[in-house]
């Protein structure tokens, strides 16, 4: 994902003055509340940030997609472990269903 953004910036002649790394949502509150950053966080982290004038928008741009892979041990014999994966593919079949509509934030 990270580099998918710094392309896609590229692409469009966006060149970050500075990059700021975090571990947690947090680290990132004050880098976006003094005005100086913008965050890119899960949704959960970026809700936690919502206050004093820090707003959240979904990113819906189609070029930038996370994929994301489940991995079992075919001879794993665990219920606990069959059981999550078949959650797992209803889940993932049901999403397939519906699509998102997309949100587009001007800059």
């Amino acid at each position: 994902m990270y580099d998918s953004v710094l392309h896609a910036a590229e692409q469009q002649n966006i060149s970050p003055s500075k990059i700021q790394h975090i571990t947690a949502p947090e680290e990132a509150f004050p880098f976006v509340a003094d005005g100086s950053a913008v965050a890119f966080l899960v949704k959960a982290g970026a809700l936690l940030m919502a206050r004093n004038g820090v707003t959240v928008r979904p990113l819906a741009q189609p070029d930038l997609r996370l994929k994301t892979y489940l991995v079992s041990r075919a001879d794993n014999e665990s219920k606990l472990a069959s059981e999550l994966v078949k959650a797992f593919m209803r889940k993932i079949s049901d999403v397939n269903k519906y699509k998102q509509l997309l949100l587009r934030i001007s800059a």
